[in-house]
């Protein structure tokens, strides 16, 4: 049976991997086929807070001009890219994901759809997204506990 895991995989958190690598390897175990669905190009971006004149006043007199706080900021950025590339590389080499985003085909390859995370439907910061209520599916849904012993 060939199954697909609907869950955050765009944001790059420890907790949001190790579900998602857990998960993966569990339905793996069971025998199953498992791909988790590559939700880049899916999840709608958060809007862009407005920049006010108050914002980008503090943002060219903080940074620009205070070197401490200029190499702090660079650091910071730094170790993002370093964060981000660990988290690309951990993706590539343990986790299959499933980058084609076309719905009919996820229908068709799939013959069943698993919500992985219970974050993704989390109204806190986050914009409704049908994708993860796997309304794209025609697949019948029903409600499922696992309880692992």
């Amino acid at each position: 049976m060939k199954t697909a895991t609907v869950t955050w995989i765009k944001h790059k958190n420890l907790g949001t991997y190790l579900q998602a690598f857990a998960l993966q390897k569990f339905l793996i175990n069971l025998g199953l086929e498992n791909a988790i669905i590559n939700d880049e190009f899916i999840v709608e971006k958060k809007p862009n807070n407005k920049l006010s004149i108050k914002s980008i006043a503090y943002k060219l007199l903080r940074y620009p001009f205070n070197y401490k706080n200029r190499r702090a900021y660079a650091k910071k950025i730094k170790l993002n890219s370093e964060k981000d590339e660990k988290f690309e590389s951990f993706k590539q080499k343990h986790l299959i994901i499933e980058n084609n985003h076309d719905y009919k085909y996820l229908n068709k390859k799939y013959d069943v759809f698993i919500c992985g995370s219970d974050q993704i439907w989390s109204p806190r910061d986050r914009i409704f997204n049908e994708y993860f209520f796997l309304r794209f599916s025609e697949k019948p849904k029903s409600p499922m506990l696992l309880v692992l012993v």
